[in-house]
């Protein structure tokens, strides 16, 4: 008799489990149409506004480096294909990084004779504004007009006493850092 209702308490279960997997029916996602299935990646803008006539050579030449670093996202997504021109293109993503701030935030010494201070831990902010259009109906798909990430870093460049620590990046590297999440984030928030 035990081992009857062990069974029928066992199958009982399995049907309320089972039951139960129905009921959840998950949110469904904003889906590309069907149609689309071409992508081209627009070559991105630098929009950086220089502070009154300053130059910031760090940020010169970076939109070059966020788009090959989307293309390489949009490849390893792989659920559009990259084209190389904008007319064989169903969609076309377009980004103008506005925003380079690099900003140190904390400091050493040089030298201890000297009490010369020099920055060795940055923090970095890049800003864009991305959109991705749909070409056959010249409308806006998805829009993020602030996208921005962040990262924290000890610049290893300019002095060689971390390299033995190896806690730290080149300021290049902190950029394709950045550049990698946001990307990502493109895929993930404009492809779905």
């Amino acid at each position: 008799m035990r081992k009857i209702m062990l069974v029928l308490s066992l199958f009982a279960s399995f049907l309320f489990l089972i039951s139960c997997s129905s009921l959840y029916v998950p949110a469904t996602a904003r889906l590309l149409p069907e149609n689309i299935k071409k992508i081209y990646v627009k070559p991105f803008l630098n929009g950086i506004k220089l502070i009154a006539g300053s130059t910031n050579l760090a940020s010169i030449g970076i939109e070059v480096i966020f788009t090959k670093i989307v293309e390489r996202e949009i490849i390893r997504d792989g659920r559009l294909s990259l084209v190389n021109t904008e007319e064989e293109a169903d969609i076309v993503l377009v980004a103008v990084i506005e925003g380079y701030i690099l900003q140190p935030i904390t400091y050493c010494k040089i030298n201890a004779a000297i009490d010369k201070l020099s920055a060795d831990q940055f923090k970095m902010l890049i800003k864009a504004n991305v959109s991705l259009i749909d070409k056959s109906k010249g409308v806006i798909l998805w829009n993020e007009p602030n996208m921005r990430d962040m990262h924290i870093y000890r610049d290893i460049s300019k002095d060689s006493k971390f390299l033995k620590f190896n806690d730290g990046i080149t300021e290049s590297k902190a950029r394709k850092t950045i550049f990698a999440k946001l990307s990502r984030r493109i895929i993930r928030q404009a492809l779905k």
